[in-house]
């Protein structure tokens, strides 16, 4: 993944974007297809990632429970795409939350 500086509050709000998409009512939730990148669930979660391999290993620790449980949560309301690995090498090498049904 392409390295990206990590601001001030870029990471909470990565944090709040992700709740905020989970928190949303309803079983299923389809990922938005977005073209800005500040909107798209996926690079939320990239951005979490990116902290979780940059922060020190107490803060990594903490962040990492709270993602773990989102990440659970986001497994559990969306739906794998079959297709999305397919469409590209660069598709495939996509980490696993990239490889969620998206809407439309």
């Amino acid at each position: 993944m392409e390295a990206r500086h990590l601001f001030l509050g870029t990471v909470s709000a990565a944090l709040g974007h992700y709740r905020q998409f989970l928190a949303q009512p309803g079983r299923w939730r389809y990922v938005p297809n977005n073209d800005c990148a500040c909107c798209d669930i996926r690079e939320s979660r990239d951005t979490l990632e990116e902290a979780l391999r940059a922060l020190p290993p107490p803060a990594r620790a903490e962040l990492g429970r709270m993602v773990a449980a989102l990440d659970a949560e986001f497994l559990r309301r969306t739906l794998p795409d079959p297709w999305f690995p397919r469409i590209s090498p660069w598709h495939a090498s996509r980490p696993w939350w990239w490889h969620r049904l998206p809407h439309g």
